[in-house]
């Protein structure tokens, strides 16, 4: 992860900056983009969906409350 908001489900999680997703429910990811489609395409807001991470030399089994997607990507400066 290069960047995490503050307070979003994968920093309440554990995730931190510098964490590198590996798999999504057991799905291997290769992309940020792969991470998104599983996330978005098969978790709903409010389900627990577990990632995989690498930290450094370690793996990491954490899971997440998914969010929903409409409401992290809302940009407020728009509707100023």
């Amino acid at each position: 992860m290069r960047r995490l908001p503050g307070g979003g489900p994968a920093s309440r999680a554990g995730v931190k900056v510098g964490d590198r997703v590996l798999a999504v429910d057991g799905v291997p990811i290769g992309t940020l983009e792969d991470f998104y489609r599983r996330v978005w395409d098969s978790v709903r807001p409010g389900e627990r969906v577990g990632l995989e991470v690498r930290r450094e030399a370690s793996t990491l089994e954490v899971e997440v409350e998914a969010a929903d997607p409409h409401a992290l990507l809302r940009l407020d400066h728009l509707s100023r």
